[in-house]
């Protein structure tokens, strides 16, 4: 399915036989399309409508999506739903920043990268649960990001995790690239002059800003977000608390198009 999506040749017909081979992903898509979050007047019954309806941007994301979540399915439900939670919002608003800045990327590339930067805590809470529940706890008790709790409890990182990920499912360079450099540290090094390119700042700007938006952190550390942000995306303090707002009804969005395919499955 990738290589074909890849390959800039195939059509919606194409795409609809191959998935059609998969009945689990055919009823994956089927059930997206028809949801609330496309608001269609009636439901779509044939998988080639729904790939000619999604576009073959949105089926690779899905696929993506669904591949992940296959094989990497931890036992903490309350976890996993948090995960994706947050890797939607970042996706969304990773979209939105590109509209709104201008920046030169390709945005499904992007949005695919995005949604998977964090893949890395999936390895984690599928194979390694205990040391994530003692990394998650001691983020609560010090109130540090999950990257210095890393560091301080001298266990794996989840962005090595998300790289050798990618590597052994052949992703594109953008996810990996995506998956290695998301965090705050990485956009304060942008900020002092490290290069990086514009996938990578867009995407690390969005993350930064989805777990502002999703999750407490101490005041100091929410101000430090909010000015790499700023300074990383070069505007002024008007636009970009028009952004943030853009980006808060963004976690409505969110929220309300997960649960509609958690009613659904």
């Amino acid at each position: 399915m990738l290589d074909a999506l890849n390959s800039g040749d195939s059509n919606a017909g194409e795409i609809a036989g191959i998935l059609s081979t998969d009945v689990g992903l055919v009823t994956q898509i089927m059930k997206i399309v028809n949801s609330a979050y496309y608001g269609l007047p009636s439901p779509i019954r044939e998988i080639k409508h729904a790939v000619a309806y999604l576009g073959l941007g949105e089926i690779k994301r899905i696929t993506l999506t669904v591949a992940v979540m296959k094989r990497l399915v931890p036992t903490d439900s309350a976890e996993f739903e948090r995960f994706w939670c947050h890797s939607f919002h970042t996706a969304l608003s990773a979209r939105v920043i590109v509209k709104k800045f201008g920046y030169s990327v390709n945005p499904e590339e992007l949005y695919v990268a995005a949604l998977l930067h964090d893949v890395g805590k999936l390895v984690y809470l599928k194979f390694f649960p205990e040391q994530y529940r003692e990394l998650t706890q001691h983020c609560r008790d010090n109130s540090v990001s999950l990257i210095q709790a890393e560091d301080e409890l001298n266990l794996p990182g989840h962005a090595d995790f998300g790289a050798a990920l990618c590597d052994r499912w052949q992703f594109a360079e953008s996810v990996k690239n995506a998956c290695m450099r998301h965090e705050l540290r990485d956009l304060s090094a942008f900020n002092l002059g490290e290069p990086m390119d514009d996938d990578s700042v867009v995407v690390c700007v969005a993350n930064v800003l989805s777990n502002l938006m999703l999750r407490n952190m101490p005041e100091g550390r929410k101000q430090m977000i909010c000015a790499e942000a700023q300074k990383a995306l070069d505007c002024d303090e008007a636009r970009f608390l028009m952004l943030m707002g853009d980006l808060y009804e963004l976690e409505s969005e969110t929220r309300r198009f997960l649960q509609d395919l958690e009613a659904r499955a």
